[in-house]
């Protein structure tokens, strides 16, 4: 037979509140015990405050088991039935002088008594021949307003017809204009027709010069330009004539030029035939020069000129050059399995890195006080000859109890279910 060891010990259900075995609503190990805190009525549990247990089949969760019961010896079956007993009266102890004590009043009269037409009183009084007394005044409110409809008033809300104020009803002076005379409407026309002349004058020509009065006239009147007008018109376009040498301009710009394009075939610098901004500037060959008007004067105007480019580097083959310098550079190199960098050089622009791999003499030796707090945690170790016997074997025969050990063994709660 095998060795017994007997422990003290204490067992400590799983123990919580209705309200959280209802939330966790674990399912329960087949004869596991579930106590339960009912501080308050819940459902069938209306003696509270109360400590019940569930007791779990293992498929069943918290919320689906019964509640554990047993059958009182003392109580009467009648007592537990789920509605109450009906009894008689003749059965109920003291109920007619009970009844008798609460209806008192069999003789008390009520009469109201007007105060005028818009008031009444409440009283009382109790039998035929007693005074009577006032209980309550009632006032009865009206209100008369304009009504919402011609011929009506308003009578606590509801329109009213009055007799014959519809047939007096009538119409405001200040409903209609005031009468003018016809010299004044003829000459308020005549002002409004003037204003809208001139107004589809301007629609139609703008707010040039012309003078005439009619719309006609006004017309006639912008179809006329000038010489001036019509240079400055033609001014305002550009006109490509084609490459010249710079000699070869015009000697000096007249308005027979005026607009006229011309790409200078060589360098040049401007001169006093170019307006006062560009007059002593250097320009390349290929550039534009237009002849503009500068008041009464003609000038040239130098534009855009034709850029050579051929020498630049483009997007392109900076691009490349760039990638080809930074390939020349890139070198790769990754981590190596049990070695360190032991040197890391540069030749140009390139990195090298040497490793080797680590051996014992690399190692320093550490003291054991320059590893910070190793000493406390080396001094804090239970020694091997203080430690109790259970500590090295690990069987619970070694265990050994004084005098008020106990061991417990608390089950949890409802949070904690295998």
């Amino acid at each position: 037979m095998a060795a017994t060891k007997t422990l003290n010990t204490r067992i400590q259900l799983k123990y919580d509140t209705f309200q959280n075995w209802s939330t966790n609503n674990p399912v329960l190990l087949a004869g596991e015990i579930a106590v339960v805190e009912v501080p308050t009525a819940q459902g069938s549990v209306s003696q509270v405050p109360a400590v019940l247990i569930k007791v779990g089949n293992g498929t069943k969760a918290f919320n689906d088991l019964a509640w554990g019961s047993a059958l009182a010896a003392d109580v009467y079956p009648w007592a537990k039935a789920s509605t109450k007993p009906t009894y008689q009266a003749t059965e109920i102890e003291g109920l007619e002088d009970f009844i008798a004590g609460e209806i008192n009043d069999t003789n008390t009269q009520y009469q109201l008594v007007s105060l005028g037409d818009t008031s009444f009183k409440l009283q009382s009084r109790e039998g035929t021949t007693g005074p009577w007394v006032d209980a309550q005044t009632i006032a009865i409110t009206y209100t008369l307003t304009t009504g919402k409809t011609n011929g009506t008033v308003s009578f606590n809300g509801t329109e009213v017809a009055v007799a014959g104020l519809k047939s007096a009803a009538y119409t405001e002076a200040s409903a209609y204009d005031p009468a003018g005379s016809a010299s004044t409407a003829q000459s308020d026309a005549q002002s409004y027709a003037d204003t809208q002349i001139g107004l589809a004058k301007t629609e139609l020509i703008g707010t040039g010069s012309a003078t005439s009065t009619t719309i006609k006239g006004a017309v006639q009147e912008a179809n006329t330009y000038t010489d001036t007008q019509i240079a400055s018109k033609i001014g305002a376009v550009y006109k490509p004539v084609g490459s010249v040498a710079f000699d070869d301009l015009p000697s000096t710009p007249s308005v027979a030029e005026l607009g006229n394009v011309y790409n200078v075939t060589d360098a040049f610098t401007a001169d006093a035939r170019f307006v006062a901004g560009e007059q002593g500037k250097q320009y390349p060959a290929g550039t534009n020069v237009a002849v503009v008007q500068d008041g009464e004067s003609y000038y040239f105007d130098a534009l855009a000129g034709v850029v050579d480019l051929s020498n630049y580097a483009t997007n392109d083959s900076v691009d490349s050059k760039v990638s080809t310098a930074i390939q020349a550079l890139d070198k790769s190199d990754s981590a190596v399995e049990k070695q360190f960098v032991t040197a890391v050089s540069q030749t140009d622009g390139i990195i090298s890195v040497t490793r080797a791999a680590l051996q014992a003499t690399d190692i320093p030796t550490i003291e054991q006080t320059q590893v910070n707090g190793l000493t406390t945690a080396l001094a804090s170790k239970a020694d091997d000859s203080s430690l109790a016997t259970i500590a090295k074997t690990g069987n619970v025969n070694d265990l050994v109890q004084g005098s008020g050990d106990w061991i417990v063994f608390n089950c949890g709660n409802s949070s904690t279910i295998i």
